[in-house]
């Protein structure tokens, strides 16, 4: 027998909230434990992870920000004589993702969902690398890249795999016995959290299927490893949507322009505003505020939530939805989904969770912890 594996698995929206409650890997779990998120979504919220780093430092947040002289679509411009009708449809914007991808040798996780394809050349994507290989970060080192320096021989599993996929490979990997270190990345419970975070039963029926699955892998690894050391975490949690506002129409019914005046991206949870008149400045903001649903960040929330970029890269003004309200129709889709992240890490359903079968020294307070936890 080896004498040690370390297992890391990262379960995308495991939310605290969900297994607080309930039996989830309780009989080998010495640390069991609710987590505060990193504000935003994954596409943020794991470079945190993976780095130990807030946003405004390693250069990550949301999928995409105003960058037209670094666009990967900027190649659309020559084909602007095409009705913009044929380029948003399915097929229209699946030509677009796919030859944006090819010139920038991109192959890890992308989609362009519903922004107007007319407007894609004025952004840039923040994840152009695989964040789960070394030198994927845009600025900072991650995991992957110590963990390559020390030449500790590790396995990492993600996407494109399906969860089910990478189970399999795990166990066919443990009994290899070739490589000390695992990194596991599930990404299904995401997708269908958003679809069914009000169905307890389902919910449930989901999460033993995880817990299931785990102890597999667990007990897989006992019987060719003396000494296994587990990690299971989150990246947040899911919240479940009751309320949905068109933000966008009542935005366009004040008649600027975009780019002249202003740029933004409607996410499910926030607008991320970018502005080129102070007229139109006055005009948004004037509405923002009128709007109970939400608000708009302060600059010292930003500067504690870890978003304070440098030149606003991510967006000047930053209009948050309140817990469990979304905007919709947004550039993410065009029907409100049941669960939704990216609230205010201060509200308890976006806690992640942390669970061991190790006595941690030190416990995490917040996801970018978990990088000091995985550090040789």
């Amino acid at each position: 027998m080896k004498k040690h594996v370390s297992i890391y698995i990262l379960i995308d929206a495991l939310g605290w909230n969900y297994i607080k409650a309930r039996p989830f890997l309780d009989n080998i779990a010495k640390t069991r434990q609710k987590v505060k998120s990193v504000f935003g979504y994954s596409s943020g919220v794991i470079p945190s992870i993976v780095t130990g780093k807030y946003p405004f430092l390693h250069k990550h947040w949301s999928l995409f920000f105003y960058s037209p002289l670094n666009s990967p679509f900027r190649w659309q411009k020559k084909f602007s004589f095409i009705p913009n009708r044929w380029f948003n449809t399915r097929a229209g914007r699946k030509i677009v993702e796919e030859i944006s991808k090819k010139l920038m040798g991109y192959k890890g996780y992308f989609e362009t969902y519903l922004i107007p394809v007319e407007y894609l050349s004025l952004f840039d994507i923040s994840e152009k690398k695989n964040i789960y290989k070394p030198g994927g970060i845009r600025e900072g080192k991650s995991i992957f890249d110590v963990w390559a320096e020390n030449k500790i021989n590790y396995s990492c599993l993600s996407y494109p795999m399906q969860d089910n996929e990478i189970w399999a490979e795990a166990l066919k990997n443990i009994e290899k016995k070739e490589t000390g270190v695992y990194f596991i990345y599930l990404a299904d419970l995401d997708a269908f959290l958003h679809r069914y975070c009000k169905d307890s039963q389902m919910v449930n029926e989901k999460i033993s299927w995880y817990e299931k699955e785990i102890l597999k892998l667990y007990n897989k690894a006992c019987e060719f490893f003396s000494n296994v050391d587990l990690y299971v975490f989150s990246d947040h949690g899911m919240a479940p949507v009751y309320k949905s506002y068109d933000l966008k129409s009542e935005i366009n019914d004040l008649k600027l322009k975009i780019p002249e005046d202003y740029v933004v991206i409607y996410d499910s949870t926030m607008a991320r505003f970018w502005f080129f008149k102070s007229s139109a400045k006055e005009k948004i903001l004037e509405l923002l505020k009128t709007k109970s649903y939400g608000r708009i960040l302060s600059e010292k929330e930003k500067k504690d939530f870890g978003i304070n970029f440098e030149n606003n890269q991510y967006g000047e003004v930053i209009f948050l939805m309140e817990t469990g309200s979304v905007i919709n129709p947004s550039f993410m889709g065009s029907t409100a989904p049941s669960g939704m992240h990216g609230f205010d890490i201060n509200d308890e359903t976006m806690d992640a969770a942390f669970i061991s079968n190790t006595n941690i020294n030190s416990n995490p307070v917040d996801v970018k912890d978990f990088f000091k936890i995985m550090s040789p």
